[in-house]
């Protein structure tokens, strides 16, 4: 009983304090407005805070007209204060961090304020789908597509080791199935090109940096999608076998077995979960045929090339 009477006497004591402001502005108001000539009312109150006196009030900015903004800024003024600082960090806190869709602050008046490069953002047109999805992974600071498995120069030397390094630098998207990857590089690069247009090159570079993190390598490194790449190599049945195995075309003996060998160990689907392993290992299997059934006779002619070119 003790508690709620100093409870009690709390709420009373703030509700007349509130009583003692709004007297003093309202006097201040009708001094001011004796002593000074008459002048034009302004529509709306220069407050930083004036929207959320409105929503503590309960009602629009709109209906706030005449003496309600008097009543209404001195009551809220003190927490209005603090809430929007309280905002503020709230948003400097959550730049540059993977899986935040920033769009949905473009309504909240402190979001404005942050930086330039947020208002920026807030010009472009809202992603999507698969761009979306990258956009708001590139925080993660790498290319959402790397695969440890697609260091060529790796498969080459058949160095196991290095490619258990590089897994840890795989990116989110990397065992995702490889048309669905390429889908999500092209939707990509479609929104990347029409933002460019919009604010230019480098508002969105910018962007990138501040409010994902990420530099404009990792951008570029997304939106060139190469036909030479691992993928869509495996994906494109024309390829040829010295393509897909990653060595020369004048590649013979050891150094072609090396590399099939050891693409083979790395992407069986008793290995790898991969969604694509199956079809790389069915391609891997129809290259090195397809080298194997070449003439006896090649290496005659191998030397003869290498002699001549």
């Amino acid at each position: 009983m003790q508690l709620f009477s100093h409870l009690e006497q709390l709420i009373f004591n703030l509700f007349l304090l509130g009583l003692i402001v709004c007297g003093l502005s309202l006097l201040n108001a009708s001094t001011a407005s004796e002593s000074d000539p008459p002048q034009k009312t302004p529509s709306k109150p220069v407050y930083r805070s004036f929207h959320l006196a409105c929503l503590l009030e309960d009602a629009p900015s709109s209906s706030l007209k005449g003496q309600a903004y008097e009543l209404a800024i001195p009551l809220m003024t003190p927490f209005a204060c603090v809430v929007p600082q309280t905002w503020h960090d709230f948003y400097q806190h959550y730049l540059a961090k993977s899986g935040i869709n920033y769009w949905e602050w473009q309504d909240k008046p402190e979001s404005q304020q942050i930086c330039p490069a947020l208002t920026a953002l807030f010009n472009l047109n809202e992603p999507t789908g698969y761009a979306k999805e990258i956009l708001e992974s590139l925080a993660e600071q790498k290319n959402p597509f790397f695969h440890s498995l697609e260091n060529t120069k790796n498969i080459k030397q058949g160095n196991i080791f290095r490619q258990k390094e590089d897994h840890y630098q795989q990116g989110k998207f990397a065992d995702r199935e490889f048309r669905i990857q390429f889908a999500m590089r092209h939707a990509f690069k479609q929104w990347h090109s029409a933002a460019i247009q919009q604010i230019g090159r480098q508002k969105l570079a910018s962007v990138y940096q501040r409010c994902y993190g990420v530099s404009w390598d990792v951008v570029q490194e997304i939106t060139r999608i190469s036909k030479t790449s691992f993928p869509a190599l495996i994906l494109e049945q024309s390829s040829a076998w010295w393509e897909i195995l990653g060595v020369s075309f004048l590649s013979r003996g050891e150094s072609v077995e090396k590399a099939y060998k050891t693409l083979m160990l790395l992407w069986h689907p008793d290995r790898n979960p991969h969604p694509n392993a199956t079809e790389v290992t069915i391609r891997l299997n129809i290259a090195y045929q397809q080298y194997q059934a070449l003439p006896q006779a090649w290496p005659a002619l191998r030397k003869w090339l290498s002699t001549e070119l």
